[in-house]
């Protein structure tokens, strides 16, 4: 089970990460996903990942899974968790691709990302 922090007791952003994310890089909604996609992924890891992209479009299933998650969220807390969460799959994760040589949406782009659009 994920930890959840308490959402009674905890800040929120006046917009959704998806809202704010498609006002900060003018972006529409419908391409969101995609967006976030390429932003969040490690850097050295692009043309790997166009190539497997294109190929096998399921390899990403787990980062895209993230990016819908958290793009509803107004909360910096599980924001965090949720991206926490994805960096502990990743660890344990079958895919030498995914885990060793990190083709994948980094955790730390993410909340470099959200810390950008939602300051």
């Amino acid at each position: 089970m994920r930890p959840r922090s308490n959402p009674s007791t905890e800040k929120t952003w006046p917009k959704s990460f998806k809202a704010a994310f498609c006002e900060r890089f003018h972006c529409p909604p419908d391409r969101y996903e995609s967006s976030a996609f390429w932003r969040g992924v490690f850097r050295h890891a692009l043309p790997v990942a166009l190539v497997i992209q294109w190929l096998k479009p399921d390899f990403f299933a787990e980062d895209m899974e993230l990016i819908r998650e958290v793009g509803e969220m107004t909360s910096p807390g599980l924001f965090k968790s949720e991206v926490n969460y994805f960096y502990g799959r990743n660890l344990r994760h079958k895919s030498w691709l995914r885990r060793t040589f990190r083709i994948r949406v980094s955790g730390g782009r993410m909340l470099r990302i959200r810390r950008q659009v939602q300051s």
